[in-house]
Formats: C-alpha cells, structure tokens, sequence
C-alpha cells in the first residue's frame, strides 16, 4: 500500500494506492507469459487482459446515520 505520497505504508487509513507484483516479468514461470499483446483489430475481436483480484472490507463511519 502507497500513502497519497507515494510512501509505503502499513496503516490503511493512511492508505491512497495499491501495488503488485503479481503479473510481473519477475514473477513469470514461463517466458512472457504475463506480457499483454497489443490489439489487433483484423485478426482480434477483444482485446487481450489480465485479471488481479483485489478484496476490501468497506467500513461505515461511526456518523453514519442509518
């Protein structure tokens, strides 16, 4: 987690960004398996992407009034 700084934080209420290196070249077992092909619009008929799933906990402030 980066701080609206771009600091590494730990603290969540100070928290403005998320980092991975999930889909990394580092993190490959296979030569360029992570690397995204560019669009090509005669021969694709989507463009190629990579899934990273995030989970948050969203927690209502003690003011909320319901």
């Amino acid at each position: 987690m980066l701080d609206k700084d771009g600091n590494t934080t730990e603290d969540v209420t100070k928290a403005a960004y998320i980092t991975t290196d999930y889909l990394s070249k580092e993190q490959e077992k296979t030569a360029k398996e992570n690397l995204i092909k560019e669009f090509d619009q005669s021969t694709m008929e989507s463009p190629d992407y990579r899934d990273v799933k995030v989970a948050f906990k969203v927690v209502a402030p003690s003011t909320h009034p319901g």
